[in-house]
């Protein structure tokens, strides 16, 4: 066996163990105890890796951390970064629909606000609770409303209300020695089964990233469809109105050619002819009125040029609506030789061919659309 097929060999193994690796994590997650010790008796029987997968470490890591954090915290009185913390890492579904989590998160409330009352009460730690109870309050007005029918808690919607809670007698139990350690405890054991359900298997967030991909894939895909259609509609009716111009044209330059054969003969034509003829010919360039004003039986009327070909408003307005534009004079850059570029371009390699044309691209990019008339010009 070469070397070459050897690495491929060793990159299909690492792959498979990974792979494997993944089914053993997601089947732990879900809880398949059963499963789970089949899977590893029948890996180990066939001889297959099942390595650890990867980032599971580090999100242990991470997950103590953050669990740590959240603790010391509590210990501290720390509300701005315990409730930071808490809505970061424990999930809205949760937070909001699990009771546990909404009755935990009410006694916690309680323990920050009344934090600054535990230490020997001073005027710094009295502004410090005013502050905090002023949350608080908030805090019953919003997400701590959904408990103000629970019987347990109904007491404590009266602590905003109350000048010292220390000696109130409905609220002596919070200043108990045993009250903070017993929440600190239901708080442990809730941060230890919620922070670990949150971690979700690789071989579930491939799955879930791969249909979002897809799904993104696909609308991106329909709005571009959609400006597509959108475009193909508007040039339809640009080339319907083309078309109709075209043929109202054809129509009016035959009667116009008529008119010149009956002028010849020694007929005359009625202003009322001429004015039909120039509404139907100028009918999207002027308004009808503007027209309608015009005295035909008199040359030049509404109209006034110094221009010997301007004998009259209807044959202005028609070589007005023909001219062409004529194109700016573009001065040639002096920076460039282009006697030697079209020379390079035409005998030069294919590699000088194709750098050149980059060059100029890029050089067409900065100075514009200017340049590139230029270039079109000069070659």
């Amino acid at each position: 066996m070469s070397s070459r097929e050897r690495a491929k060999m060793g990159d299909i193994l690492a792959t498979e163990a990974d792979l494997l690796g993944m089914i053993k994590e997601y089947l732990n997650f879900e809880e398949f105890e059963e499963t789970v010790q089949t899977f590893d008796k029948e890996c180990k029987t066939k001889g297959k890796l099942v390595s650890k997968p990867r980032g599971s470490a580090l999100r242990d890591s991470k997950t103590r951390v953050i669990q740590e954090d959240l603790l010391s915290s509590f210990d501290d009185g720390d509300h701005k970064v315990f409730f930071d913390l808490w809505a970061e890492n424990i999930p809205s579904a949760v937070k909001d629909s699990d009771d546990e989590a909404q009755n935990l998160e009410f006694y916690l409330r309680i323990h920050f606000t009344v934090y600054p009352l535990r230490t020997h009460p001073s005027r710094q730690d009295r502004a410090e609770f005013e502050e905090r109870i002023f949350l608080f309050k908030q805090y019953l007005e919003t997400r701590g409303s959904a408990l103000s029918q629970t019987t347990e808690f109904l007491p404590y919607y009266a602590l905003p209300f109350v000048p010292n809670p220390t000696i109130h007698p409905s609220f002596k139990d919070l200043f108990q020695d045993s009250w903070m350690p017993q929440l600190k405890d239901k708080l442990e054991k809730f941060l230890s089964v919620t922070l670990k359900s949150s971690k979700i298997p690789r071989l579930l967030t491939l799955y879930k990233e791969g249909g979002r991909t897809t799904k993104e894939a696909m609308q991106q895909l329909q709005l571009q469809l959609a400006e597509s259609e959108r475009r193909i509609s508007s040039y339809v009716r640009k080339c319907n109105k083309v078309k109709a111009d075209y043929h109202n044209l054809i129509g009016i330059t035959a009667e116009l050619v008529d008119s010149l054969e009956a002028t010849v003969s020694g007929k005359m034509i009625s202003p009322e002819y001429l004015q039909s003829v120039c509404v139907r010919l100028f009918s999207s360039q002027m308004r009808q009125s503007a027209v309608q004003s015009t005295d035909f039986t008199r040359p030049g009327t509404g109209y006034y040029s110094m221009s010997p070909y301007d004998d009259g408003y209807a044959s202005s307005m028609l070589r007005a609506s023909i001219a062409l534009q004529r194109p700016k004079e573009v001065p040639m850059l002096p920076s460039l030789d282009y006697d030697k570029l079209k020379n390079d371009l035409v005998v030069g390699s294919d590699r000088l061919k194709c750098l050149l044309l980059q060059a100029l691209r890029w050089v067409g990019r900065v100075l514009g659309d200017s340049y590139i008339v230029t270039l079109q010009i000069n070659f």
